[in-house]
């Protein structure tokens, strides 16, 4: 074997790593007993999924290590099936890459070229098929047994050689853990219509593989979802050993996924598991809701009154956890709005618990209650005293009071719905820490509206600490902010170019004169000062329309150039300029994908109206998509794929 291993050209051959050089090294110490050497060839030979040159060189080496007594023979197995269903790395990558790289002959030639790879090395895992059908049926171990079975559901290549064997050892299989491997082996190798005669194995672990393997899209009957929800439970810990399993990350995701079904039924099934008895199954449903919840349509609605229960759990991380898991859930969260206010109550604000994610999504759902609990919490911060009011009018107040963290996460949620929050938070403006804090609150202001005029003084005494965040806002109110003119126009020559054109559009919107904006906004777009900045440039020329005409020369270029993050926003600034749909429409329908920049795209498109008509098809897919088209990280929440829904029914009925 070493002598064959030495004959292979291993310095030409490349691996995720560079040269395969080190690929003999890491065989040779997998045959030593070394238990580190597999974590190696997994970095190597499967890099996060992918498949490389030398992959394949390495696979008759690992099966003839499989007869090796020092080698754990179950480690080897399960390498061996997750390479044989390995995958091509600029495949599965070429969404990430640039858009003109994504259709290019040289992307087209490195997925041909990989999907041989991906060939050859699943070609030689399926030559290994008599060895591991010896394992299964001679090795006394019977973690080697399952390892087997989970290596030849990946043989689909020999799927006729296979399947007759692994139906016979089910019959006389004494380990229930092997048995559902080999039913799962079975329904990977194509034939899950076998397992109807495995449904009523005595085990509720083969049980439930039968049932997986049973299922279908559109076809989970009754019968295959009682199994799912009463015995998933009842041998979650044997799951949890399972080689399938293990590249899961939960017994309860490994269900669901394997399933592949509508997203109605996974919400049936979590909220089924949600209510389990044992802590430890609560918290996998409860980890697993937040896919579903991110990535379908549909099935949210079916989770909250599972979610609502656990805001009463003994524990408090799945306390938490569900607090969290409504705050993402969108509009369907108002149904568990009366418990969370009572989580709310009953706990007291604390950042990073229960109560703090219940505080955000009640001020999601603009929840009144939200807005009476966060202005007496600031109030008391920044009482009303006349004392108190007078030591901040003379300026002479030295304190500063410190923001709760669970309260400063919530001001970003804040607006004219908060209508009691207003004057407490004004009042704070002046005391709370300078910095990311006194941005935080000014924004909170600004949300207000017009209604943030009523606090014009304490912006204005910030244009020198918070150039940036106050200028943005005293060009929101206009006119209403026109006695800060001159403190604005003095911030035209400050050092950073995105407060210059803030200090220019908000001079523009108060007095109407676009000339110091035009002259600001040239500078940003013709210096490469950075696309932040640009960006900046364009969306503030987008909203000037036909002011900013003077500038409509540059925009074509930007429009049609390589930086493909200002082309979307050039293209919208050029229809707002020019009313010039024919020129800004090409563009626009290359960008009209919720993300990095969609949601001004589609706003441009319903605007132009029926002159963009072509970008009817798109908005229709998008509508029908049952998959979230925006999706939220850990952090966020799905309404952002509900303001997009909204936005593009309101699009497609003004284009069509």
């Amino acid at each position: 074997m070493w002598k064959e291993l030495d004959a292979v050209p291993w310095g030409q051959l490349t691996h995720a790593c560079g040269t395969a050089t080190d690929v003999p090294k890491s065989l040779r110490a997998l045959a030593n007993g070394d238990r580190y050497a597999i974590d190696a060839l997994y970095e190597n030979l499967w890099h996060q999924g992918s498949i490389f040159e030398a992959t394949a060189h390495a696979v008759p080496f690992l099966v003839q290590l499989l007869d090796h007594e020092a080698v754990d023979v179950a480690e080897v197995l399960h390498f061996l099936h997750v390479i044989a269903n390995g995958s091509s790395y600029t495949e599965v990558h070429r969404d990430h890459l640039r858009k003109s790289r994504r259709a290019s002959e040289e992307t087209a030639r490195a997925i041909d070229r990989e999907r041989g790879w991906v060939r050859a090395t699943h070609e030689a895992v399926v030559a290994g098929v008599p060895v591991y059908l010896r394992l299964l049926a001679e090795s006394p171990a019977g973690r080697a047994r399952q390892s087997a079975a989970f290596a030849l559901g990946a043989c689909r290549g020999a799927a006729m050689e296979i399947v007759p064997n692994l139906c016979e050892r089910i019959a006389t299989e004494a380990s229930p853990l092997v048995r559902a491997s080999l039913v799962l082996a079975v329904d990977d190798l194509g034939r899950g219509d076998l397992a109807e005669a495995w449904m009523s194995d005595p085990e509720p672990l083969p049980r439930v593989a039968a049932a997986l393997a049973r299922a279908r899209p559109g076809e989970i009957d009754e019968r295959v979802l009682h199994v799912l929800v009463e015995d998933a439970p009842r041998c979650f810990h044997q799951l949890e050993t399972l080689d399938w399993v293990m590249d899961h990350g939960d017994p309860l995701r490994f269900v669901t996924d394997r399933l592949a079904v509508n997203p109605e039924v996974e919400a049936r099934l979590l909220s089924r598991w949600i209510r389990a008895e044992e802590s430890m199954i609560r918290s996998a449903a409860l980890f697993r809701t937040e896919d579903l919840i991110t990535e379908w349509r549909s099935g949210v609605e079916q989770l909250v009154p599972a979610l609502a229960f656990c805001l009463d759990d003994p524990d408090r991380e799945l306390r938490r956890t569900a607090a969290r898991r409504l705050e993402m859930c969108g509009r369907t969260r108002a149904k568990a709005a009366d418990a969370l206010f009572a989580l709310l109550e009953r706990e007291g604000l604390k950042y990073g618990e229960p109560s703090a994610f219940a505080l955000r999504a009640l001020c999601r759902m603009r929840d009144p209650r939200a807005a009476e609990y966060v202005a007496r919490a600031l109030e008391y911060l920044a009482p009303p005293q006349p004392s108190w009011r007078k030591m901040l009018r003379s300026r002479t107040a030295t304190f500063t009071v410190e923001l709760p963290e669970a309260l400063a996460c919530s001001l970003d949620l804040l607006g004219a719905w908060a209508e009691p929050c207003f004057e407490a938070l004004v009042r704070l403006i002046a005391v709370v820490p300078a910095g990311e804090v006194r941005s935080s609150v000014i924004r909170a202001v600004g949300s207000f509206g017009e209604r943030a005029a009523l606090a014009l003084p304490q912006i204005r005494a910030e244009l020198g600490r918070h150039a940036l965040v106050s200028t943005r806002v005293l060009g929101d109110l206009g006119v209403l902010a026109a006695k800060a003119f001159d403190d604005v126009q003095a911030l035209l020559s400050h050092g950073e170019s995105k407060v210059r054109a803030n200090a220019a559009r908000a001079m523009w919107r108060m007095a109407g004169r676009p000339e110091v904006a035009l002259r600001v906004l040239r500078e940003n777009l013709e210096t490469p000062t950075g696309t932040g900045t640009r960006l900046h440039a364009l969306s503030v020329a987008a909203e000037m329309g036909p002011a900013a005409g003077p500038l409509v020369n540059l925009l074509p270029g930007i429009l049609r150039g390589p930086d493909e993050a200002c082309a979307a926003r050039a293209a919208i600034a050029y229809w707002r300029v020019t009313g010039d749909a024919a020129g800004a429409l090409p563009t626009l329908l290359q960008h009209a994908v919720p993300e990095p920049r969609g949601f001004e795209v589609v706003r441009c498109l319903a605007d132009i109206g029926r002159d963009a008509s072509a970008a009817a098809p798109l908005l229709r897919e998008e509508i029908a998509s049952k998959r979230r088209r925006v999706r939220c990280s850990s952090f966020g929440s799905v309404d952002e794929d509900e303001e997009w829904l909204d936005l593009c029914r309101e699009a497609l009925s003004r284009v069509a």
